[in-house]
């Protein structure tokens, strides 16, 4: 029988949490607005780059902050709007220090502009941590993960999906491996989500 003390607790862990990120990001969207105001303003193309720069670190800072909210839900629970980007990151941050004490470097190539994949909130970001933990574990150097959006199915049981993948193969198994576990879709070797 679950603990509902227990239950209570994680829910307030991932209420404050959600609360934090949302806080967090109002302060970043301030600041990347004042950086593009002053861009804008800017006569010189020195200042201009480097407050393009300030933008672009708000943005990814911004992708991890919704990530850290994202770790914070549990991974079971009702399904809802997860977007990939932030869960591959947020994925990523929960094992950063493994990451870099057995060196290895990790690209994202997830596009942010794909529709949100439907599922658990705290599925996605431990999917993509166990596989990392083995590939650090295996001396796997470099890691690169991709996603994408399809269409499968054809007339009325056409379906819009998200997918996610990753490179050297050996990590696109461990990757299919941790999802399997978990109950996530797997066709061609690939995560595969329905959009919300």
């Amino acid at each position: 029988m679950p603990d509902e003390g227990a239950t209570t607790n994680d829910d307030a862990l991932a209420d404050a949490a959600a609360g934090f990120a949302h806080e967090l990001n109002n302060g970043l969207a301030a600041i990347m607005n004042l950086a593009q105001l002053a861009r804008m303003k800017s006569g010189s193309d020195e200042v201009g780059a480097l407050l393009g720069e300030v933008e672009q670190a708000g943005l990814r800072t911004a992708e991890l902050v919704g990530g850290l909210a994202l770790l914070a839900r549990p991974g079971g629970g009702e399904p809802r709007a997860v977007p990939l980007a932030a869960a591959v990151h947020a994925g990523v941050l929960a094992v950063r220090c493994r990451l870099r004490d057995a060196r290895v470097a990790v690209e994202v190539a997830v596009p942010r502009d794909l529709p949100p994949a439907h599922c658990p909130a705290g599925l996605l970001p431990r999917v993509v941590a166990d596989a990392l933990r083995h590939a650090a574990a295996q001396g796997v150097r470099e890691v690169r993960i991709d996603g994408g959006a399809e269409v499968v199915g054809t007339g009325a049981a056409e379906r819009a999906c998200v997918w996610l993948d990753a490179s050297p193969p050996a990590v696109a198994g461990w990757l299919a491996d941790a999802g399997r576990r978990r109950g996530v879709d797997v066709v061609g070797g690939r995560l595969r989500f329905e959009t919300a």
